[in-house]
């Protein structure tokens, strides 16, 4: 994750010989861009949830089965999917 206020000479000449010349505006004005691909963003939060796409954390696991997801609301739409039966006898 590194913070950048433009892209450089170099990345914009590449963007503009490969046709993404209305990308280039939208891409140089996001303060944070991934290093793997042409994800950006300007929240700092939203770039390190991103960078787990790229490597093998996932830190929200299913108490019940312990299959793991990167994201909580991954986590919670599996347990409603998966164990909406257990969850409902636990609670009788």
């Amino acid at each position: 994750m590194i913070p950048t206020p433009a892209l450089s000479l170099v990345s914009r000449v590449f963007l503009l010989m490969v046709g993404f010349s209305n990308v280039t505006a939208e891409y140089t004005s996001k303060k944070y861009f991934c290093e793997k691909c042409f994800y950006t963003t300007n929240d700092r939060s939203n770039m390190k949830r991103h960078q787990r796409t790229h490597s093998q954390e996932r830190p929200y696991s299913c108490d019940i089965c312990g299959k793991s997801f990167t994201r909580k609301g991954y986590l919670d739409f599996h347990v409603m999917d998966k164990h909406i039966q257990e969850l409902i006898h636990l609670k009788n």
